[in-house]
């Protein structure tokens, strides 16, 4: 009896070794926060990719990256909710930068999906994408030719798609007050 339970306890141990980490964040940001009010406000009321409305901030992360160049963070437009952090560089091939952030991903989330893009043709013909799915979180690292057959550019992305939806529901508070004085309730 004793046997069976440490081989239950070494198994359950040897499960916890191996979990896939939750998707929160990256580059210092949380994803489900607020964001810094002192960030550089790229875009306002920007609808990316659907309409969702948004604002882009960027931002540079406290412990510098060596690979990564530009930081960009996607909030809610009222409360500045963080649902999108994202991260890119330029690199002459999708070779050996991307193929090492790649693996260290599915050390840390597990195996990913690669995203079928056989509909693009052309100049999207090498565009190189896998997804980690956690419920309505993800992490998209992709490839993408940035000038043809010149140079690319390397994007990962953690997004809460769960947040970003709500951003919709977020009502301006000038907007709203006005809405309630129509109804007769100010």
């Amino acid at each position: 009896m004793k046997h069976i339970y440490t081989f239950f306890c070494l198994l359950l141990l040897s499960g916890v070794a191996y979990a896939e980490e939750p998707i929160t964040g990256a580059f210092g940001q949380v994803l489900g926060e607020v964001a810094d009010e002192n960030l550089i406000l790229l875009e306002e009321d920007t609808v990316i990719p659907s309409p969702f409305s948004v604002r882009i901030y960027s931002f540079v992360p406290e412990t510098p990256s060596k690979i990564f160049t530009d930081f960009r963070l996607y909030t809610t437009s009222v409360k500045r909710i963080i649902y999108g952090i994202a991260a890119s560089f330029e690199t002459e091939s999708c070779n050996t930068e991307f193929r090492a952030i790649k693996n260290v991903l599915e050390e840390k989330y597990g195996e990913s999906r690669l995203v079928d893009h056989s509909d693009l043709k052309d100049y999207f013909s090498t565009f190189i994408d896998y997804q980690w799915l956690q419920g309505w979180r993800l992490v998209r690292l992709w490839c993408l030719p940035y000038e043809p057959k010149s140079s690319y550019q390397v994007t990962l992305i953690y997004k809460d798609e769960t947040i970003m939806v709500s951003s919709n529901e977020e009502v301006e508070p000038e907007t709203q007050a006005k809405a309630e004085a129509e109804a007769g309730n100010l």
